[in-house]
């Protein structure tokens, strides 16, 4: 497994990784099925919070698959 800061290439692995994790848990901010993202957006955002450079996001990947 490795930990590392998120990628804009991330975006769709990150998007089905933030949805299973909706269905998962009661204690997210969104419920099932309410999250609207597309991979354009969440590649803008990771983009975004990339360039701040005050802020990061890491994931954990495992056989090429986000998880965590």
């Amino acid at each position: 497994m490795e930990i590392r800061q998120i990628r804009e290439d991330d975006s769709e692995n990150y998007i089905a990784l933030c949805k299973m994790l909706d269905q998962e848990t009661q204690f997210m901010m969104l419920e099932p099925d309410e999250r609207i993202t597309n991979v354009q957006q969440q590649r803008d955002a990771i983009k975004s919070l990339r360039a701040t450079g005050n802020s990061t996001l890491f994931v954990a990947e495992y056989h090429s698959k986000l998880v965590g």
